[in-house]
């Protein structure tokens, strides 16, 4: 761990993705810019790094994962599906 660094979880990094738009789209006059720009927006790219191992997630939640490491591609995706499903 390095000095100063916190234990962040999965879920913090979710919601600093996700609660902008679903601010903007819930109330679009409070956040007049990230709304236009989510009219225009199609689609997200995802990168794994395919040559690394995965480590299991052991049926954590988004909040229980403070690990340094990556949790595994899969189950990231299906966090970010989830949530790209409810904003649409």
């Amino acid at each position: 761990k390095k000095p100063g660094a916190t234990n962040r979880s999965y879920l913090e990094m979710l919601e600093n993705i996700f609660t902008p738009m679903f601010e903007a789209t819930l109330y679009p006059e409070k956040h007049p810019k990230v709304a236009e720009c989510l009219k225009h927006i199609v689609g997200i790219d995802s990168v794994d790094d395919e040559g690394e191992p995965e480590e299991s997630t052991g049926g954590l939640r988004p909040h229980e994962w403070t690990k340094p490491k990556n949790p595994s591609y899969w189950w990231q995706l299906y966090y970010l599906w989830a949530n790209l499903e409810v904003l649409n």
